[in-house]
């Protein structure tokens, strides 16, 4: 693999005019709220990974795609897992994209209908409550309906799944083990608690282009809130497929959660690699304080692509920042929860406004040789650093 290559300084997201397809793009929204990923596959093709809304209304993945789609590229579109940051979206993007197929986790149609049934019955059983059940609801009963006409565009999708690319890439569920799965939906107290452990079914995606690996995380957890190691967490899936540690680019799990930092996929690498985070403001996520959060990934890799501060979306950089520290980050977010004019020291005065479609967004272009061709990123967007 050629790792020569400098990385170029990141670039506004509105100067990206047109995609070159000869690379792979890989473009994550994160609001603060709400979290997708839409990978622009190299020659044709796209991924819409689940769904998320901006306030008024606005839909990034949907964006976009309508921005930079080639004519008649109908995309495939996935849902990770059933909670409401990744399934509010995905209705309005059936509609407006008209996926090829439609990719969720489990083994067989069933699991859709188990989770649907449940979310009717027992709404209040889910985090956020009606809030929650109402997305999610909304997703399940849109794929399904999806399906109806022709039951061949929905996959079922568990770890080995390998789900339709372009000739030059491939596609594959690396988790959840299709064992765990169809334990997880048999015993209904899970199914009766879904809002609490939806995480741990959450896909995680393993795309290849040449000699560039990207992972797609999700929201899969490594260890319980008792720091137990779970059966299927993030390390038993690495020790699975050990080569995703070897990557050039990666979506990190749960908003960078302390219970989703999974060390053996992020061991030291020689090179850079590309780190995407989104943030989860009613979780306080990514955490800038404790020891295995923010300062933990910043160890491991020394920039952090932020989509958006953790605080609420009307308290989001107006226009782009300059790279901050942790110790800087810190102080924004402080400032931005209690003023809508933070100043930073030592940096421009960072006005905030409410994000809007393609504000909280990064985006990053590799070629086949595992090289980042370029970066862009929306008015939203923080770059974080580590220590030098």
């Amino acid at each position: 693999m050629d790792t020569g290559a400098r990385w170029t300084e990141p670039r506004l997201l509105s100067e990206l005019d047109e995609l070159d397809r000869s690379l792979l793009y890989l473009f994550i929204a994160g609001p603060g709220q709400g979290e997708a990923a839409a990978v622009a596959l190299p020659q044709s093709g796209w991924l819409l990974v689940d769904g998320c809304r901006v306030k008024g209304g606005e839909y990034p993945l949907w964006s976009l795609f309508e921005r930079f789609r080639l004519a008649n590229e109908p995309p495939g579109l996935i849902l990770t897992h059933p909670h409401r940051d990744h399934a509010l979206g995905i209705p309005e993007l059936i509609e407006r994209a008209q996926p090829r197929w439609v990719a969720y986790t489990g083994t067989t149609p069933e699991p859709l209908s188990q989770e649907l049934d449940e979310v009717r019955e027992h709404p209040l059983r889910l985090p956020l409550e009606h809030q929650q059940a109402r997305a999610v609801q909304a997703a399940l009963t849109a794929i399904l309906e999806w399906g109806e006409a022709d039951p061949s565009r929905l996959i079922p999708t568990c770890a080995g799944t390998s789900l339709p690319g372009s000739a030059l890439t491939t596609v594959t569920a690396v988790a959840p083990a299709r064992a765990f799965l169809e334990a997880f939906f048999a015993e209904p107290e899970n199914l009766r608690n879904l809002g609490i452990r939806a995480n741990h079914i959450s896909l995680v995606l393993e795309i290849v282009y040449g000699e560039t690996r990207l992972v797609l995380a999700g929201d899969l957890p490594d260890v319980d809130n008792k720091q137990a190691s779970l059966s299927e967490g993030m390390s038993v899936v690495v020790g699975r497929a050990p080569r995703l540690a070897n990557h050039q680019g990666m979506k990190l799990p749960h908003h960078g959660s302390w219970m989703a930092t999974c060390d053996a996929l992020m061991e030291a690498s020689p090179s850079s690699r590309y780190w995407c985070l989104t943030p989860f403001n009613s979780h306080s996520l990514p955490d800038l304080y404790h020891p295995r959060g923010l300062s933990h990934l910043l160890g491991k890799q020394a920039e952090i692509h932020l989509t958006a501060l953790a605080a609420p979306q009307d308290r989001q950089f107006s226009r782009p920042s300059p790279p901050l520290t942790l110790e800087q980050l810190q102080e924004a977010t402080r400032s931005a929860k209690e003023s809508a004019d933070p100043f930073l020291a030592g940096a421009q005065e960072l006005t905030m406004t409410e994000c809007t479609g393609l504000e909280p967004i990064w985006c990053c272009a590799f070629d086949d040789r595992g090289r980042v061709r370029g970066r862009w990123r929306g008015n939203a967007a923080v770059l974080v650093t580590g220590p030098n």
